[in-house]
């Protein structure tokens, strides 16, 4: 998979500003494959300047982002869906965990305070109006400065996003997970992994997003789930692609990819030592059992 924050880093063609842990980039992307899968290790924030893409996330589908449109996406992976009607670009900050733990707002209520959301979704929409509107405008102006904005400036911009965002109720639970300083790391890790166990990442990867050392990742998730990352992966991967063949019409291969298998090959030998069936055996069972 793609480390979407790696890649935009090191590509030369993208406007950037950086501080410390906070970077805006203006993203154009060149329009090639329709389905992309990406992963980053840090939240980011995009809005869109032109054209659209769809994000597909689990547990909650897939959300369709247009010129205009502002979401808040937490780490982790995302399939991405392209639409080739227009050239699509984007203006994207990531936020890391170190800049989160560094706010603090004396005129907002500490996040154990605000309104707890019924879900925690992967992807939150957010509200518009039109102090967001100038914030976004702002921030585009500093890439045609001949001179990049002073850090002091820099760091007061995600200070200046989050009263944006108090300014609209249906931001909240954006506020609340940017406010939310501890979180016991066993039920975080748990909340991770559930909710990117059909990405193909890495050990590695998955490490980094729980923010531990690859050995402390290995003891932590022994703990949460008393059994190896490999074997647990299969058995969520091979159930989630069962799901997929039961209530989705996407192809095979579709199916292997959305379930973190990106050898169809792999993934066909793996669900049939699993089911005794091929998946398309199964689909086919399993459409003749509803329609018995």
């Amino acid at each position: 998979m793609e480390n979407f924050y790696a890649f935009l880093m090191a590509h030369p063609h993208f406007n950037k500003i950086q501080f410390n842990q906070l970077t805006f980039i203006e993203y154009d992307c060149p329009l090639e494959e329709a389905v992309v899968p990406i992963w980053t290790p840090h939240d980011y924030v995009v809005h869109v300047l032109n054209g659209k893409k769809t994000w597909h996330t689990y547990p909650e589908g897939k959300i369709v982002l247009q010129k205009g449109d502002t979401a808040y996406i937490k780490k982790g992976g995302h399939f991405v869906h392209q639409h080739f009607e227009d050239n699509f670009c984007l203006l994207v900050f990531f936020i890391t965990d170190e800049i989160k733990k560094e706010l603090t707002f004396s005129e907002l209520p500490p996040a154990g305070q605000l309104p707890k959301p019924e879900e925690d979704p992967v992807i939150c929409r957010i509200k518009s109006n039109a102090m967001l509107q100038g914030f976004i405008y702002s921030v585009m102006t500093y890439f045609k400065m001949p001179q990049p904005p002073t850090d002091e400036i820099k760091k007061l911009k995600l200070k200046e996003f989050v009263h944006v965002l108090s300014t609209e109720p249906e931001n909240m639970p954006v506020i609340r997970h940017l406010l939310t300083k501890e979180q016991d790391a066993l039920a975080l890790l748990k909340t991770i992994m559930g909710q990117n166990y059909m990405f193909n990442l890495s050990l590695k990867e998955f490490a980094a997003l729980c923010n531990r050392s690859v050995s402390s990742f290995r003891r932590d998730f022994a703990k949460c789930y008393h059994t190896s990352l490999s074997h647990w992966l299969s058995t969520m991967r091979l159930n989630h692609a069962s799901s997929l063949l039961r209530h989705t019409n996407l192809s095979v291969t579709q199916v292997a990819l959305e379930s973190g298998y990106e050898n169809l090959s792999h993934f066909s030998r793996c669900f049939r030592e699993k089911y005794l069936e091929t998946p398309s055996q199964f689909r086919q069972r399993q459409n003749l059992n509803t329609t018995a």
